[in-house]
C-alpha cells in the first residue's frame, strides 16, 4: 500500500530514471510519478522499469510534464492534484528535467534549467505534506565552476542570502541582452556559458525556495 507520492521530472532516461529506480526499490511505501516531456517515451521508461519489477506495476505511473511550458506544468499539477493517488499526499518534488548542450540558445537554456524548476515548485508546492514534505533541485559542479568566474558583482548577486526572485529574474534578462558568449564573459559572467550561468542561477534560485517554502 503506498502512503506516499514522489514526482521526478525529466525522468524518462539518465539521472531522472535511475532517481525513478531508486526509489522504487528502496521505498516500497512509494508511487512515483516519472515526469517526461514526450508522453511516448515516457511510457516507454515505465514499460521497462515494470519488466525490471512486475511489483512496482501499481506504483508508478508516467505524467506529461515540459517544465519549459508553463501550461504543460499546470496541466500536470491538476492531474496529480485530482488522482486517487494525492490522497496520500505529495511527499517530494524532484526537479531533475534540464538541458546542457553545447550550442544551446541561453534563452532556451535558463528557460529549462531555471524557470522550469521555477514553474514546477510554483505549481506542485501547494500540494505537498504540509509536515515532512521537501524539495530538491538538481545542479551542477558548473553552477560553482561558473560564479568563481564571474566579477565581484556577479558573484554577490548569485551567492547573497538576499538576492530576491526578482532580482535574480533581472540579472537573467540582463545576461539575454548581451549579444555573445564573449560579451557575459567581458561583462563579468563567469566564462560566458550559457549552461554555466543557468546553473549558477539554479542554485540561487534554491536559496530563494528555501527560504519561500522553509
Amino acid at each position: 500500500m503506498t502512503t506516499r507520492a514522489i514526482l521526478v521530472t525529466g525522468a524518462n532516461r539518465g539521472i531522472g530514471r535511475a532517481i525513478v529506480q531508486a526509489i522504487l526499490e528502496k521505498s516500497d511505501d512509494t508511487f512515483v510519478y516519472l515526469g517526461a516531456r514526450d508522453l511516448n517515451r515516457g511510457a516507454s521508461a515505465i514499460t521497462e522499469l515494470k519488466e525490471l519489477n512486475s511489483a512496482w506495476v501499481d506504483r508508478i505511473g508516467v505524467l506529461e510534464l515540459d517544465v519549459s511550458s508553463d501550461s504543460s506544468v499546470d496541466s500536470a499539477a491538476d492531474i496529480v492534484r485530482q488522482s486517487p493517488i494525492q490522497e496520500t499526499q505529495l511527499y517530494g518534488i524532484v526537479n531533475n528535467a534540464g538541458m546542457g548542450y553545447p550550442d544551446s540558445p541561453l534563452e532556451e537554456t535558463l528557460e529549462v534549467n531555471v524557470h522550469g524548476i521555477r514553474r514546477v515548485v510554483s505549481a506542485f508546492a501547494p500540494l505537498l505534506a504540509s509536515s515532512g514534505g521537501r524539495i530538491v533541485n538538481l545542479t551542477s559542479a558548473a553552477g560553482p565552476n561558473f560564479v568563481a568566474k564571474c566579477s565581484s558583482e556577479y558573484q554577490y548577486r548569485l551567492t547573497s542570502e538576499s538576492t530576491s526572485l526578482e532580482s535574480l529574474i533581472n540579472l537573467m534578462n540582463e545576461a539575454l541582452s548581451f549579444s555573445s558568449r564573449k560579451s557575459l564573459e567581458t561583462a563579468g559572467l563567469g566564462d560566458g556559458s550559457a549552461y554555466g550561468l543557468s546553473k549558477a542561477c539554479a542554485n540561487t534560485l534554491t536559496m530563494i525556495q528555501a527560504q519561500q517554502y522553509p
